[in-house]
């Protein structure tokens, strides 16, 4: 038996799930939130690593906590996504391609992040539509480094709205080619919002919890992003991920103000997708 730990990283906080693996499948046993003081975490960064090494160890005692294998989600912000074009047969050569690629369009601001490709669409028999991701590499590598150093084994790295794809299929009946998905995330004091295309987080912002029609201006902006880029634009359904109670007249300020289709649904769909996405990380032990 083998114990885990999910953390999401969010700005003065740490966000946990605690559990335990047997039999290739795993039990949450405790969630947790840890404050932080300020400074120690920044804009999703961490500035002060040992400040957090000492408040984690001290943490994880209190709590009993020994685990050997790390999921870690960092803040949407910390990720940049465009769409790009690639020959499929690339997709056997993805690390060279992207070393090369990003190169064509970077500016100097970008050159501290670290890149990888998601399939959305094809375009011919030989071109396929990707979503190229940027990380900002001191948001990987710095909690990658300090659970390592805490021996624990950081087996997967994501963003909360990245990890909701494991979930499309069973959420998303007669999902299909094309296709797209508005998703909202509800957390403390903030709401997350995606754009997923056949599966995948396109598109990707965040607003500031400061009453519904804040929300709906910030929505109706984004989703007006969205159609203006894309071509493909035939959004039906939101889905809306609680962490409290649901709010009937947000949703029906939803629906009324986008003619749009909205599905509640509860946190444990969230948890579910992310612990599938540590299992089959940790199952194939593959790390970053």
């Amino acid at each position: 038996m083998a114990y885990y730990l999910g953390v999401e990283i969010r700005d003065e906080m740490l966000y946990f799930v605690y559990g335990k693996a047997k039999w290739r499948q795993f039990e949450i046993l405790e969630k947790a939130k840890l404050r932080l003081e300020k400074n120690i975490i920044c804009y999703g960064i961490i500035e002060d690593e040992e400040a957090l090494r000492t408040v984690l160890i001290r943490y994880f005692r209190k709590k009993n906590w020994y685990p050997s294998e790390v999921s870690i989600l960092i803040p949407i912000h910390c990720v940049v996504r465009r769409e790009m074009r690639m020959p499929m047969f690339m997709e056997n050569h993805l690390e060279t391609y992207l070393a090369i690629y990003p190169q064509q369009w970077m500016d100097e601001t970008l050159q501290d992040y670290l890149f990888t490709a998601h399939k959305i669409g094809v375009i011919d028999e030989q071109m396929g539509r990707y979503c190229l991701v940027g990380s900002i590499k001191d948001a990987v590598l710095k909690p990658y480094d300090l659970f390592k150093k805490l021996k624990c084994t950081p087996s997967y790295i994501s963003t909360p709205l990245d990890v909701i794809s494991y979930s499309m299929e069973k959420l998303i009946e007669n999902l299909k080619e094309g296709y797209q998905q508005l998703f909202l995330l509800e957390r403390e004091n903030l709401w997350y919002i995606g754009i997923y295309e056949n599966g995948v987080c396109i598109l990707a912002s965040t607003v500031i919890k400061e009453g519904e029609e804040k929300l709906l201006l910030e929505m109706g902006r984004f989703l007006e992003f969205y159609v203006r880029q894309s071509t493909h634009a035939q959004i039906e359904q939101c889905y809306i991920l609680w962490q409290q109670e649901v709010n009937q007249f947000l949703v029906s300020s939803i629906k009324e103000a986008f003619d749009i289709e909205v599905r509640c649904l509860g946190e444990d769909i969230f948890l579910n997708a992310w612990m599938k996405c540590f299992q089959s990380m940790c199952l194939n032990r593959r790390a970053l």
